[in-house]
């Protein structure tokens, strides 16, 4: 009974740090969106009216936020279960790991004016980069500032002090956590709420079409999708639309 109560004890306790350390992903996920407003945005010269389907965009840095918690949740309350240390390095390595990804998926985005999805497994390296660069808007600048922000990301990681969140809070985020991976239409741009392709793909964080991209790839075989693209202004078939898995 001791031993089942310590259990108990420990895995709440557990669960209490990792959502703890889970508002800081999710304040880096919301950081990467703001310097799309701010930097990308002016770099990669967006067109006017880009604010909206930006501010948008939130819901759906929201929608990855709790997408990634969740799937990190389960190996972090096993490894922190027998070492806490372990546990917040285990959660800092793959959260600095999900949102440089972001921020690189991101890079591409604002280059070609395309997310990059399941065709990434059709591409070469150089013609990836090839991609970007006839695209005339190579900068590196960007890429210093990424350091900077992965930098001050990790020292607050260090300092960070653990939330005292109370039992209702946690049954609640975890709840939302765990509902974020269901297949609904709720979480992902639906086209018909958007004037035309860039518009939605700027609301779409980059990662999370990335990774539901690859994975309806496999599901399906490699086939693409016949459904169609029906904006608020015109209609683009999947048989043109290579992004579309």
């Amino acid at each position: 009974m001791q031993s089942l109560k310590k259990f108990n004890q420990l895995l709440y306790f557990s669960l209490r740090r990792f959502l703890s350390l889970s508002f800081i992903l999710a304040s880096m996920i919301f950081m990467v969106r703001i310097y799309e407003f701010f930097i990308i945005s002016a770099l990669y010269h967006y067109p006017l009216g880009s604010f909206v389907n930006l501010m948008i965009g939130l819901k759906f840095d929201a929608i990855l936020y709790l997408r990634l918690s969740a799937l990190l949740m389960l190996p972090y309350l096993i490894i922190a279960f027998f070492s806490p240390k372990a546990g917040k390095i285990f959660f800092i390595v793959f959260s600095l790991l999900f949102v440089f990804c972001d921020m690189m998926l991101l890079q591409y985005f604002s280059s070609s004016r395309v997310p990059l999805g399941a065709d990434l497994l059709g591409y070469s390296m150089s013609e990836i980069i090839h991609t970007v660069q006839v695209s005339g808007e190579l900068d590196f600048s960007p890429f210093i500032m990424i350091a900077l922000y992965f930098a001050l990301m990790i020292w607050i990681f260090k300092k960070h002090i653990y939330y005292r969140i109370q039992p209702w809070g946690m049954a609640v985020l975890t709840f939302l956590m765990f509902a974020s991976l269901l297949p609904l239409n709720l979480f992902r741009p639906q086209p018909s709420n958007y004037s035309n392709e860039f518009s939605m793909f700027l609301a779409t964080n980059k990662l999370n079409f990335f990774a539901e991209s690859v994975t309806n790839h496999y599901l399906n075989q490699g086939k693409i999708y016949d459904e169609e693209y029906t904006f608020k202004t015109n209609v683009v078939s999947s048989s043109i639309n290579p992004f579309n898995y």
